[in-house]
């Protein structure tokens, strides 16, 4: 393997593949699970310790180890991989750029010090488990264009006190605002035809 400094990892075909890149502030071996076998060659761009896929189109993921409170994602981003920002416990806000599609995945699971979410008008989809358990989490502004939340997207967001769903949302999956238990108020559209299981369980505080 050989990591180029403008950050292209060129792989070879014999056996597995492990980045030699290290870098203290993030974590030893941060890329090197990005990294897959016997495949030729891979395009990536690190900036600032985030790596990104070719172009930056793509944000595949942010180190967790980081010890920055707020990050601005690239204005020319349009996806973030699932998980990116997963176990990112200093993070308290980001902000995400417009073009947006969809809320991945776990891309904000278990990001403990994270207090608010805006999303850009251009999202419409909240993926599984997307803000699962951020702890700290007390505001969340969606997405006008809104279509779905699923499963367990907001599950144990133990201080989202109150949400507005937007007109146009159809469908909210399994257990979605599960453990939200200072939620107060939540107010649902007409659009909304269909909701899965328990998608307020144990919401105590839910008027």
């Amino acid at each position: 393997l050989i990591y180029d400094p403008v950050g292209i990892f060129v792989c070879g075909h014999a056996g597995v593949c492990a980045s030699d890149q290290r870098d203290s502030h993030y974590g030893t071996d941060f890329y090197a699970q990005f990294i897959h076998t016997g495949c030729g060659v891979f395009y990536y761009t690190a900036k600032e310790g985030v790596l990104f896929g070719a172009g930056m189109e793509e944000l595949i993921a942010y180190p967790p180890a980081s010890l920055a409170k707020s990050y601005t994602v690239p204005r020319q981003v349009r996806k973030i991989a699932a998980q990116a920002f997963r176990r990112c416990q200093n993070l308290e806000t980001v902000t995400l750029p417009e073009g947006l599609g969809t809320i991945e995945d776990e891309t904000f699971c278990q990001c403990g010090s994270l207090k608010e979410a805006v999303l850009p008008a251009s999202v419409t989809s909240i993926g599984s488990s997307a803000f699962r358990e951020c702890t700290a989490l007390k505001k969340v502004t969606l997405s006008s264009a809104l279509e779905e939340i699923r499963e367990y997207a907001f599950s144990d967001c133990r201080n989202l006190a109150d949400i507005v769903i937007p007109e146009g949302v159809t469908s909210i999956g399994d257990y979605a605002f599960q453990k939200c238990l200072c939620l107060r108020k939540v107010v649902l559209p007409a659009s909304v035809a269909s909701t899965g299981l328990s998608v307020f369980r144990f919401c105590r505080s839910l008027e």
